[in-house]
């Protein structure tokens, strides 16, 4: 189960643009990870928390980190929990969903909240959720102070893997990227997040290593897995 809870969504100037935002924003997650999302992520509660249930653990960061930075300069805070939905499992619509794992995620939100952390995470490996947990946590607080243009600019290169083709995009000099990409400490960050999405890639093997990822991500139920 993922959880997210929109902090201080009363207070928004405007409820119905960011509304808008974010439902656009899911429908893209909702595709780019189409392959892990068993019940199909949407806004529930108006605008105050969003919800989606999937069968891995590979894309939550990917995930997390997209619709945070969606949300800007709105604020959106994720529990992440393994455990059973044992309502409206046989479909996609996450609203129809219910069970323990939904009660559990809204008990870690809670948690989060206290900490003013932006995700709790809490799988079946619980030394090694800590570690995902802080590390998401850390990385997610890193680009805290990016500004828009570094945000795109690193979603750019991202998506192309070159300066040259983010300089043409955006219509400036490749060393204008260059400089924006250091600016932002994207050479460190990025091999971290590296580092973060191989670890939860392969965190469902027994070894926990990437190249081992097999059987159970292909078994795993709904009624008892990662939702």
């Amino acid at each position: 189960m993922v959880l997210g809870d929109v902090i201080a969504s009363r207070e928004m100037d405007d409820r119905e643009a960011f509304r808008d935002t974010i439902a656009t924003t899911l429908e893209t997650v909702n595709e780019r990870y189409a392959a892990d999302v068993v019940g199909r992520f949407a806004l529930v509660k108006g605008v105050d928390e969003i919800a989606g249930v999937m069968r891995s653990p590979r894309n939550i960061y990917r995930l997390v980190r997209d619709v945070v930075s969606a949300a800007r300069p709105g604020a959106i805070r994720f529990a992440v929990v393994y455990g059973e939905i044992d309502v409206g499992a046989g479909g996609d619509a996450v609203d129809e969903m219910d069970g323990p794992a939904f009660h559990r995620a809204d008990e870690a939100l809670v948690d989060v909240a206290d900490a003013d952390l932006y995700l709790s995470f809490s799988g079946r490996r619980p030394a090694f959720d800590s570690l995902i947990e802080a590390s998401v946590n850390l990385l997610l607080m890193a680009r805290e102070d990016w500004t828009d243009r570094q945000r795109a600019m690193v979603a750019a290169y991202e998506e192309t893997g070159t300066q040259g083709a983010v300089a043409d995009r955006f219509d400036v000099s490749q060393q204008t990227v260059s400089a924006t990409l250091r600016r932002a400490d994207w050479r460190r960050l990025g091999r971290l997040e590296g580092d973060v999405n191989a670890a939860l890639a392969g965190y469902e093997a027994d070894d926990g290593n990437a190249d081992g990822e097999r059987g159970v991500l292909e078994t795993l139920e709904v009624e008892d897995g990662w939702e």
